[in-house]
């Protein structure tokens, strides 16, 4: 009864983030978002000490069921088990020494402010990415975000939960609490035959059947243990109580069965790269000396304090005009580029779907009330100078009214208004202008209010 509950729970929550993840229902995107607003990490990062509280608590009293029940990295990792049920393991004590440095390093890039190197190793990030790739991304990303996924598919296949007991930070900190917790795996020696089925089920290798000894900190309490064992001598009880009888051990799969289905997109998103990929490298974008950031991030700073590159908001953007990064200093984190589209004045749906306070929630009224960046012209470029018609496409698109035709040399070039100017880019994506167009956005550091 309790792996079939924990099944449930945990395709319920990996299809509501698969299906939010890929903006496949406007509809049901307002039933979904809350389940990335409770992920470890978007909370860590956004401050929400309710929600860190509450994981903390759950934690405490059920152990690890955060890991095998609400983050879709580790639930995707339970279903590639259906790709080698007969896998056998068996109990080790682990790489402490592994897990506990990428601990270190995750508290260190989180006080200095480095989310972009948390992305790295961020289970909610990391899985993400996987169903941005070739979504108008560039190659670099798409080819550490596939590297990324065959890492993660072969840990899970061979080694099961190795990446959440050994690399994971998050894994490591609800860890330590869950050695601590009130219910837990408990194996009554005098039942047990000594057969050792629970060892090789037990893809976290956490138990010691010589012992009859389960690891607290890195058991996910998937309870594959407790449905495999043919003596009822494993139950999932308070602390210090005897193991109570054996109840439903079905081995229904139903549920893995759907979830696998849906986990498929990922697949199938990775398989057709190659023509993603192929799709946007002919297309350029103009060098800013400051990167464009949404309206809602505030500033470069708190932007990059707090995006763990998790793409929600680059599956989420209708005009495609948010992509990952490919700076080294800020890779794979978000910012926008003009070449495919430019930012409609009538969206604000970056600033709803972001979990970690990167983008902060504002109203259409405050999006257009916020400079993010301003228009530079090049009249040089203009199409204006070799042609004695007159473009004026710029100013015909603006929807701020911060362009105007106005006579150089005898031609109509664009002149700005930067106190109007709010960064838009309807002007840059419009512009006639090739190779090098006449008019391009430049960032704000820190957003400003017109």
């Amino acid at each position: 009864m309790l792996r079939n509950l924990r099944k449930i729970i945990a395709a319920i929550f990996f299809i509501g983030l698969l299906l939010l993840f890929i903006n496949a229902f406007d509809s049901f995107e307002g039933w979904t978002r809350w389940m990335a607003k409770i992920q470890f990490v978007p909370a860590l990062m956004s401050l929400n000490f309710i929600v860190i509280a509450i994981l903390f608590f759950a934690t405490l009293v059920f152990g690890r069921i955060y890991c095998s029940m609400v983050c879709p990295l580790g639930i995707f990792q339970d279903l590639l088990r259906l790709f080698k049920k007969k896998k056998k393991f068996h109990y080790t004590k682990g790489y402490p020494v592994v897990r506990y440095a990428f601990l270190i390093a995750f508290l260190a890039f989180f006080a200095l402010g480095l989310a972009s190197l948390i992305a790295f190793i961020d289970p909610y990030s990391i899985f993400g990415r996987w169903t941005a790739v070739g979504t108008s991304t560039g190659l670099a990303f798409n080819i550490v975000t596939i590297i990324t996924f065959i890492i993660i598919c072969v840990f899970g296949i061979f080694f099961g939960r190795s990446y959440c007991n050994n690399i994971c930070p998050v894994g490591t900190i609800l860890g330590l609490l869950s050695k601590y917790s009130l219910f837990r795996i408990n194996i009554n020696a005098t039942k047990c035959n000594g057969c050792k089925v629970c060892a090789s089920k037990c893809k976290c290798s956490c138990i010691n059947p010589d012992e009859h000894k389960v690891d607290m900190e890195r058991c996910v309490a998937c309870f594959d243990c407790i449905g495999n064992c043919k003596q009822g001598a494993i139950s999932y009880t308070l602390r210090g109580m005897k193991p109570a009888e054996p109840t439903d051990t079905s081995r229904r799969n139903f549920v893995g069965t759907v979830g696998l289905l849906a986990s498929s997109v990922l697949v199938a998103k990775a398989q057709n790269v190659s023509e993603a990929v192929a799709a946007v490298e002919g297309k350029s974008t103009p060098k800013r000396r400051t990167p464009l950031k949404p309206a809602g991030a505030q500033s470069l700073t708190n932007f990059s304090q707090h995006c763990t590159a998790c793409q929600l908001c680059v599956n989420h953007c209708p005009q495609h005009v948010l992509k990952p990064s490919t700076e080294l200093t800020s890779f794979m984190q978000v910012e926008m580029s003009y070449e495919d589209g430019y930012c409609d004045i009538d969206c604000n749906k970056c600033s709803q779907v972001c979990p970690t306070g990167a983008i902060k929630p504002i109203t259409l009224e405050e999006k257009n009330a916020t400079q993010i960046g301003h228009a530079v012209a090049y009249p040089e470029y203009c199409i204006n100078n070799a042609s004695t018609g007159r473009c004026g496409k710029c100013e015909e698109v603006c929807p701020a009214g911060a362009i105007t035709l106005v006579e150089k040399n005898g031609k109509m070039v664009p002149s700005i208004d930067e106190e109007f100017c709010i960064g838009c880019g309807a002007c840059e994506f419009n512009c006639n202008a090739s190779p090098i167009k006449a008019i391009i956005i430049e960032g704000h550091e820190v957003h400003k209010e017109v």
